[in-house]
């Protein structure tokens, strides 16, 4: 009978474990499935808050690292950093802006004023700009409101309506000088087939060469279908031929690499990367030369 009663209590004593191991797994496994659920909760926060502009801008601070940008044109990260951007730039203002940034994007990207590439390659861009200039960016956004204050005129090619939109109001914010400045495209970027079966680029990618201007000095390709986006600037030659500046964010994801592959190798190329982001800059060329000849480029760093 004791013997009975020791091995009952026993059996209790294991089951009463098993239970307790038990209900810690449970619990463990309902903590991480909570923590699970809120990171794609803040996940899609940050997409939607993104879109609608409620996320709150960040900023480099005194307290960010210092970023080595590396060379650009033949010249070093502290030699062409030091050079001053032309004097038309001077006295722009950061005060319009358009979407949000996630916190680990400070200080490596550009504001909610600037576009949203490193922030090595906006300063290189910023540095070879010109206000006789003529861009072309797929994506609108706070990129948008950057360029038109340094260019001469912008084209924008856009695949969402509504953030379309949000672009066209910020634009008009900024003054009937800038935003006569600007020619906005909405376009699907669904692919098309023809009557022979051929596939036909989405209008989101052909429209740009059905432009009225037929050749751009500075072309950002920062939306979707990338590749194509690279493939068919190319193809039609929609970059000027000599000192042209084309521009792939995010050119880290392997899926671009045979767009960037199109490039002509004989043109220069600066790759920016960040630990967030790589934004690849080319200069284009009619022919292989060194980085050190007589070029506007080179003459604006000097």
């Amino acid at each position: 009978m004791l013997a009975s009663s020791s091995r009952r209590c026993k059996c209790a004593s294991k089951r009463g474990r098993q239970i307790f191991i038990i209900l810690i797994f449970c619990g463990s496994s309902l903590a991480i499935a909570t923590a699970l659920l809120f990171l794609f909760a803040l996940d899609s926060f940050d997409s939607n808050a993104a879109a609608k502009g409620l996320m709150q801008d960040t900023r480099p601070t005194t307290n960010s690292p210092a970023i080595e940008c590396g060379n650009f044109l033949g010249r070093s990260s502290s030699s062409w950093l030091n050079q001053p951007v032309h004097d038309d730039y001077i006295n722009i203002k950061c005060d319009v802006h358009l979407g949000s940034r996630p916190k680990r994007h400070t200080p490596w990207m550009g504001t909610t004023c600037e576009p949203w590439l490193t922030r090595c390659a906006i300063k290189a861009i910023e540095r070879v700009l010109r206000p006789t200039m003529h861009g072309l960016e797929w994506s609108c956004g706070s990129g948008t409101l950057w360029y038109l204050q340094h260019l001469a005129s912008l084209h924008s090619i856009e695949h969402d309506e509504y953030y379309m939109s949000l672009c066209e109001n910020k634009v008009l914010s900024l003054g009937e000088n800038l935003s006569n400045k600007w020619t906005p495209f909405h376009g699907s970027r669904n692919a098309l087939v023809d009557s022979t079966g051929s596939i036909v680029p989405s209008e989101y990618i052909s429209q740009a060469a059905k432009f009225e201007r037929k050749t751009f000095d500075f072309i950002v390709i920062d939306g979707r279908n990338r590749t194509a986006c690279v493939k068919f600037v190319i193809k039609h030659g929609l970059l000027r031929e000599q000192d042209g500046i084309l521009v792939l964010d995010n050119s880290e994801r392997a899926r671009y690499a045979k767009g960037m592959n199109e490039v002509p190798k004989h043109w220069h190329r600066y790759d920016f990367a960040t630990p967030v982001d790589t934004t690849t800059i080319w200069i284009s060329q009619l022919q292989r030369d060194t980085e050190q000849r007589t070029s506007p480029f080179i003459n604006a760093l000097n």
